[in-house]
């Protein structure tokens, strides 16, 4: 694998360092299903370290998600994969109230039962509550192809994490990972979750809007509660901009720093990608 590569038939890009050998080595392969995207990292668990990462554009005209699965990357057999998908909402229930028999009760209170979609839930370990979504079959393909992986919504991998981050505070924190039409946002108070939910949007007036409305109904002071973006948005972006004009504690996340990379993984954004670099320590 050369050190960065950008396919330009298909728009795929690849990072990882020169004739990267994988023989030997204890592999655990991340991998994120968004709805025109797949996002790959791998990870040595023996040293810690990510060694490559891979941005595959998924659409039916150029590079399916069938073709994907061909590529070079999916040849090797790690010894630990896990998925995590983006796509569709979810709702959380606390342990104490959940049952699995009534998974599609829960989901079609909140209008979130999709026809042809199979439930599913996650268990979030630092919340001691459940998070219920749907799949469509595309995953299956992945599925098929790595039948051991353990599969997780984007926003129990986010929420884990940050709860990890956050067991000892004593602060207010506002968390936001941003996709290209969504955002993920989770209020943290003293360490606790107070809400977590995805608000969808068009443009940036829309997306500081639904911010303040979270603001506003948790009752949180604008010049004084932090607030953290991740995800797909850049520092001169509207949406930035826009947002430091009444958010005066806002800056652009950091990477996980319990694992190290390799040279070539240092050109990503520190603020991108985060539950890819995350899933593992939340599996």
């Amino acid at each position: 694998m050369a050190s960065s590569i950008l396919t330009s038939e298909t728009g795929v890009e690849k990072l990882g360092e020169e004739k990267l050998s994988l023989k030997d080595k204890s592999i655990h392969l991340s991998i994120e299903f968004r709805e025109n995207q797949l996002l790959t990292t791998i990870l040595d668990k023996y040293s810690n370290q990510y060694l490559a990462w891979t941005n595959f554009p998924i659409n039916d005209k150029e590079l399916s998600l069938n073709a994907v699965i061909k590529d070079e990357l999916f040849s090797f057999s790690p010894s630990s994969v896990s998925i995590v998908l983006t796509k569709n909402s979810s709702i959380l229930v606390p342990s104490l109230y959940f049952k699995k028999e009534a998974l599609n009760s829960y989901l079609i209170t909140q209008a979130l039962n999709k026809p042809e979609e199979t439930p599913c839930y996650d268990y979030i370990k630092n919340l001691d509550s459940y998070n219920l979504y749907t799949v469509n079959k595309s995953f299956y393909i992945l599925r098929d192809k790595y039948p051991s992986a353990v599969l997780r919504h984007h926003i129990s991998i986010f929420l884990e994490y940050i709860l990890i981050e956050n067991k000892n505070s004593q602060e207010d924190n506002v968390y936001v990972c941003i996709f290209p039409n969504y955002m993920d946002v989770a209020v943290l108070q003293l360490g606790k979750l107070t809400l977590s939910n995805r608000f969808y949007f068009e443009n940036s007036n829309d997306f500081i809007y639904h911010l303040l409305w979270v603001y506003e109904q948790i009752g949180l002071n604008t010049e004084k509660t932090a607030c953290t973006f991740y995800g797909e948005v850049e520092k001169n972006s509207d949406i930035c901009k826009l947002s430091l004009k009444y958010i005066k504690k806002l800056k652009l996340g950091d990477r996980n720093e319990k694992a190290t990379y390799s040279i070539p993984l240092n050109s990503l954004s520190p603020h991108k990608y985060r539950s890819l670099f995350t899933q593992y320590l939340c599996i």
